[in-house]
């Protein structure tokens, strides 16, 4: 079977795959030579190799002939040129089956296993895949490390606090969760909020909730991070619009003697609409205005939209110490924004 493949190892054997770095051959010690052994990465997967990293996992390499067991495998990455060791083996039939994949380095076999385990060297990005026998090496395959892979996320609810993303890699771990969600600051790079990935698995696109009242206006990134392993990955670009009433005190007075609340809003798209609810302390009375966003109440520069009371509707029943909420449907978005103050009438 010819073909390179993601393969998970399930025996407690390779809790050992802990790579160490070798900081003598990062002085350049080894040599760049084309025939260690006979080997075609094209012969042997099609496709690009991603590799999400979790635990206990390796990579498998089929119709690999001439590997010693004296020879080491090292991956260097691309970007800084560092070397880790890995631990290898040849892959045979552990005693419960074909599935499971153990490996030694006795029981010859031209499928191999290279152990990643977790290491604090790698980092997200391309690692070459070095075959070293003496001082020699072989460029044997070339792979790229992922926390997340296939990622297609859906911003179209992000006014509402939630984002949506579908991908492959999420952390499934039941003893704890190692994934973290970080929503940065595009401007300024700094962490707004951090939350634990909630990932349970069987979903197709996994809803990411963020809490609004930590955002203003602005361009924002999702990253997802490996908790303990230094691995990081962005997810996404979005971006967020605070809905807010302009002042402290939401019902103001004109000149007339009109009130009139005026709240900040991004966009108005055809059937978006508004409730004005009100309530009294007092006799708890309570009234419900349902109305479409008038593009001529709105001033697109500002961003700021007026919504002036209809007095033969409001006045009756106005008193000192009312409420005041406005809930915004967007886009088909739930969207609440609310205030209070004391009316001097």
């Amino acid at each position: 079977m010819n073909y390179l493949r993601l393969f998970i190892l399930l025996s407690p054997i390779a809790l050992f795959l802990t790579g160490c770095e070798n900081d003598d051959d990062n002085n350049g010690t080894l040599n760049q030579v084309e025939n260690i052994i006979n080997y075609n990465p094209a012969e042997n997967y099609k496709g690009t190799y991603d590799i999400t990293l979790q635990k206990n996992i390796a990579l498998e390499f089929c119709k690999v002939e001439g590997v010693m067991g004296t020879d080491e495998f090292i991956v260097r990455s691309q970007d800084s040129g560092e070397y880790t060791y890995v631990n290898w083996g040849y892959k045979y039939a552990g005693v419960q089956g074909d599935e499971y994949g153990y490996y030694d380095r006795v029981s010859y076999n031209d499928t191999i296993l290279i152990g990643l385990g977790f290491s604090d060297t790698w980092q997200v990005g391309k690692y070459d895949l070095l075959l070293v026998r003496d001082n020699n090496y072989q460029v044997i395959d070339q792979f790229n490390f992922m926390v997340l892979k296939d990622i297609e996320v859906d911003i179209t609810q992000a006014k509402g606090g939630v984002l949506k993303v579908k991908a492959n890699g999420w952390d499934v771990a039941t003893d704890a969760v190692i994934d973290s969600l970080e929503f940065i600051d595009k401007s300024t790079q700094t962490v707004v909020e951090k939350i634990a990935s909630a990932y349970k698995g069987g979903n197709d696109y996994e809803s990411i909730v963020f809490t609004k009242d930590k955002y203003q206006s602005g361009d924002y990134e999702l990253w997802i991070a490996r908790w303990n392993y230094g691995f990081r990955q962005k997810i996404c670009d979005f971006s967020y619009f605070r809905y807010e009433f302009v002042n402290s005190d939401p019902m103001q007075k004109d000149a007339n003697g009109n009130y009139y609340l005026q709240f900040y809003l991004d966009e108005i798209n055809e059937g978006d609409s508004y409730i004005v609810t009100t309530e009294s302390p007092y006799i708890g009375a309570y009234i419900d205005r349902n109305k479409k966003l008038d593009p001529a109440n709105w001033d697109p520069e500002t961003k700021i939209y007026t919504y002036t009371l209809d007095e033969d509707c409001w006045m009756a029943d106005m008193e000192d110490g009312m409420t005041f909420a406005v809930r915004l449907t967007l886009s088909k978005i739930s969207i609440n924004v609310a205030g209070s103050n004391k009316l001097k009438l």
